[in-house]
């Protein structure tokens, strides 16, 4: 070899590199045997019990998700005392002598869920053996509720108590109830804010003054 003088370039030096042609050969499929049957119907079953405990654990959780798409309306603990949860705000005596209550009542509930709601109907049922007056609801505060919030709702009713026209001059009754509240979804509010199952307990006081009248057909 020459050796590499001054003024002439150095040597070049040319890699290469071996790239193979031609198709691939396709992989040989595995002739089936008991043992291969084995292994597949064992991950088949692996498959089948993760699913399972999938569905366990985490199906409660995404109904939960699902199911703030509606309201959810609870009571609260701090339900305003006796006296005040019901009032008798106007009351009368109709032609027949009986004696008729125009009354409030009000309960604090709250909205656990992220779908706004309101209170929608009410209803009243005894909660004793004592037959409950003649009720008609004249009003519900149906004020939207949001998520987290607290209101008190009230109800307006007219409550009859038949007296008759003959009666002593003054008299009181009173009568225990239970109150049911339903949202606009037809949901009954059941329950208090932790889960814990809720009856709404009512308790009327009614004083009435009657006027003894003559019975019919003159004295």
């Amino acid at each position: 070899m020459r050796g590499h003088g001054r003024g002439q370039p150095p040597p070049r030096v040319l890699l290469c590199w071996l790239v193979p042609t031609g198709k691939p050969q396709p992989k040989k499929p595995q002739p089936y045997t008991p043992r291969t049957g084995i292994t597949r119907a064992a991950a088949f079953i692996a498959t089948a019990l993760v699913s399972v405990f999938i569905g366990a654990v985490f199906g409660p959780t995404v109904a939960d998700y699902f199911a703030i798409g509606q309201p959810d309306l609870r009571y609260t603990y701090d339900q305003l005392p006796e006296d005040q949860r019901f009032r008798v705000l106007d009351q009368l005596i109709d032609t027949n002598g009986n004696a008729v209550y125009l009354a409030s009542v009000r309960l604090r509930v709250k909205n656990v869920a992220v779908k706004q709601g309101h209170i929608d109907k009410a209803e009243f049922v005894p909660f004793s053996s004592q037959t409950l007056p003649k009720i008609d609801v004249q009003g519900i505060d149906k004020r939207a509720l949001g998520w987290g919030e607290t209101q008190t709702i009230e109800i307006r009713a007219l409550f009859t108590v038949p007296v008759g026209p003959i009666g002593p001059p003054k008299e009181r009754k009173t009568f225990e109830g239970e109150v049911k509240l339903f949202d606009n979804t037809g949901r009954q509010v059941g329950r208090y804010v932790d889960g814990l199952l809720a009856r709404m307990r009512m308790k009327a006081d009614f004083t009435w003054t009657i006027v003894p009248r003559d019975p019919p057909g003159g004295k």
